[in-house]
């Protein structure tokens, strides 16, 4: 059985356009078969979307971007932002290339692969934004983590959404522990968004 974390989905396509409103922004994505919520923009990543906050100028990271909800939004709204999608699915890769394009964003990267080795060596965030492969299972999620926090600049910030019932306080603990803190942002839906700073703090 495939799953959205699938390298190379082998199903048939079927692309969708949906029409949203994010942060006031009217967006349009396309979707297709075999990648994550392809039907309608999922409730974790729209209220992460609505939640969190990125320097101007920020290089910001979408993680396991899909097909780039959370990269375009900050695209739109952080101003000069300059933006890197990682996603390895390759058919929710070129739909988050081909949503960039249609959002009219630039200053944008897609990459596909598994995890941040796929990244530039030098590459460092102000922000990194996920919505985690929790299907994928808990030790590559934190591994994830661990990954992302270590290219955070200092007080650098990590965002994330984690369903309530699936485990949520462990990801806190969790995040608290690698980044020397982490707080709860916000809950809905049966959701909650955790953000965790690396050395830094939550001014602002």
């Amino acid at each position: 059985m495939e799953h959205y974390f699938t390298r190379d989905p082998g199903g048939p396509h079927a692309l969708r356009r949906l029409e949203v409103v994010l942060r006031g922004e009217k967006l349009v994505f396309w979707t297709d078969r075999g990648v994550f919520s392809p039907g309608r923009i999922d409730r974790g990543t729209r209220l992460l979307a609505e939640t969190f906050r990125a320097p101007g100028g920020a290089r910001i990271l979408d993680l396991g971007a899909g097909y780039g909800v959370l990269g375009i939004v900050a695209a739109r709204v952080v101003p000069q932002a300059e933006v890197w999608m990682l996603e390895v699915n390759r058919r929710a890769a070129e739909l988050a290339e081909r949503n960039a394009r249609e959002n009219g964003v630039n200053r944008v990267h897609v990459v596909v692969g598994e995890g941040l080795d796929a990244l530039p060596h030098d590459l460092r965030f102000h922000t990194v934004l996920t919505n985690p492969p929790i299907r994928a299972g808990q030790a590559l999620v934190f591994s994830l983590y661990r990954q992302a926090i270590a290219r955070l600049i200092p007080g650098g910030e990590l965002w994330t959404v984690v369903r309530t019932r699936q485990g949520a306080e462990r990801h806190l603990a969790f995040l608290a522990d690698v980044a020397g803190k982490a707080e709860l942002v916000t809950r809905g839906g049966g959701y909650r968004v955790f953000r965790a700073a690396r050395r830094g703090n939550f001014e602002g």
